[in-house]
């Protein structure tokens, strides 16, 4: 019998994915090969990007789902309230067995690591921002992401921080210990 999905939900003054130290196994690889079907680590870098897309994005606890939308209300999360930077971190590396940049001068940002859509070849840019987890595009705002990108970023993001985003080992879930 399949395991129902931990909801995601707010919780004043913590971040809403906090993995238990131990999990049970995820039992489908389906999802991540999905994921990894479609985006996949680069070490390429592109100047004008943007971090505005990520402030319509919002995620939904009603729905379990990352939106975009030009309101946001009592029931949504920002994408930084919703996962911590180092599980950010840790879940992109576990996902793509990627290694991060270090910023030469990491006044405001430690790392980054990029992913490169498949599909459109476009950059998706993670990275911590002053201590938050955050995410970057060439496009200035959601309504200039083509539907397929928007989509996949969708999916993208649901997957990370989902109870189904798991370490290579063995099905463990990412950020709790086999």
């Amino acid at each position: 019998m399949k395991k129902e999905a931990k909801r995601i939900k707010a919780i004043a003054g913590q971040y809403s994915v906090n993995p238990s130290y131990s999990a049970e196994r995820v039992e489908s690889k389906e999802w991540k090969e999905k994921i990894k079907s479609i985006w996949e680590f680069t070490v390429r870098q592109e100047s004008g990007t943007s971090g505005n897309v990520k402030m319509y994005l919002h995620f939904d606890v009603e729905t379990q789902s990352f939106v975009f939308k030009e309101s946001f209300i009592y029931s949504e999360l920002h994408f930084s309230q919703v996962i911590s930077s180092p599980l950010l971190l840790y879940r992109l590396i576990c996902t793509f067995n990627a290694a991060p940049s270090v910023m030469d001068d990491p006044y405001k940002t430690t790392w980054d690591l990029n992913l490169v859509h498949k599909p459109s070849g476009k950059l998706l840019m993670f990275s911590e921002w002053k201590g938050s987890a955050r995410f970057w595009l060439p496009d200035y705002t959601y309504k200039d992401l083509e539907e397929t990108f928007k989509n996949d970023l969708l999916d993208l993001l649901n997957y990370l921080v989902s109870d189904q985003c798991t370490h290579p080992y063995d099905g463990v879930l990412a950020g709790s210990v086999a």
